[in-house]
């Protein structure tokens, strides 16, 4: 049969012929590599989230590619999509992203303030016991979050300290921040593991927060101890989705980057808890104490 005269392949309503088919198999392999190096490019520069955001659309062309390939009976040609060098595209938009980030942060934009530690805040520490936990677990982590205030105390307002727990709670790595920075850097753990930190503003989770939580397949939760007592608390249980908790954190990171541009720490909070509220669909549970 000549191929002016085979069947078109019809996808997503559109009709391709044969040379369209092929060229739109190449365009969507160009994509994929384009996506991968920045997915490399964002991780090397420790864009958590930017990373995500690459590996969720490269999920969704491989998808794309796997669909268009069976509807045009086009053979998949996966060695034409690896990825062997990150071009100096990828780099610059990662260096790019990376000095934004480093001079406008969530705390900052928000109006985020810091709080004083008092031994009375530290004694108002909550337990915090999810589902399956013993009280015995929750007592150890209860000392945890005061141990964890203690080591801040006498630090100036807004250090903040970070502590890396095995799973039935024993401390593995701690470490204070520097002075007032109101930010914690923790070296990635390879083992299981349940990762507690301080909020010096006593607020709600943060975006730096959820994405390691979310994509860090060791860490099984983590802690938000307020500098006034305070509990926030993510725990993820053999339901847990990752995917599915990115998409939906995803469709809210929108809004709560306009809270940000609009300096509305209110608005912030309230969608933030509201995302947070909704996780048990997609398998964590978000405990708030105090």
């Amino acid at each position: 049969m000549k191929p002016e005269n085979r069947p078109k392949t019809v996808f997503e309503g559109r009709k391709y012929d044969d040379y369209q088919a092929t060229q739109t198999q190449r365009r969507i392999e160009a994509s994929i590599r384009k996506q991968k190096r920045l997915k490399t490019a964002y991780e090397s520069a420790g864009l958590t989230y930017e990373a995500t955001t690459a590996n969720i659309r490269l999920h969704r062309l491989n998808e794309k590619y796997r669909a268009f390939s069976k509807a045009a009976g086009l053979p998949e040609q996966r060695e034409r999509m690896k990825v062997f060098y990150v071009d100096d595209a990828s780099t610059k938009k990662a260096a790019k992203l990376l000095e934004k980030s480093s001079k406008s942060g969530i705390l900052k934009d928000t109006g985020y303030q810091g709080t004083p530690i008092t031994e009375d805040a530290i004694q108002r520490v909550p337990l915090a016991q999810p589902d399956g936990w013993s009280i015995e677990q929750a007592e150890r982590l209860q000392t945890a979050h005061r141990d964890l205030l203690r080591a801040v105390m006498d630090k100036p307002v807004g250090t903040e300290a970070g502590a890396v727990y095995s799973p039935d709670l024993r401390l593995i790595e701690r470490k204070v921040g520097d002075a007032a920075a109101q930010q914690i850097v923790m070296p990635r753990c390879q083992k299981p593991h349940i990762f507690i930190h301080n909020h010096p503003s006593g607020e709600i989770f943060s975006h730096t927060d959820i994405v390691p939580f979310a994509i860090n397949e060791n860490m099984q939760a983590i802690t938000a101890v307020g500098n006034s007592g305070n509990v926030y608390m993510l725990v993820k249980t053999d339901a847990y989705d990752g995917f599915r908790f990115l998409q939906a954190y995803n469709a809210a990171l929108k809004q709560l980057m306009d809270a940000i541009n609009e300096s509305n720490i209110g608005k912030y909070m309230a969608v933030m808890e509201e995302f947070l509220e909704g996780v048990e669909a997609y398998g964590a549970q978000f405990i708030k104490r105090g």
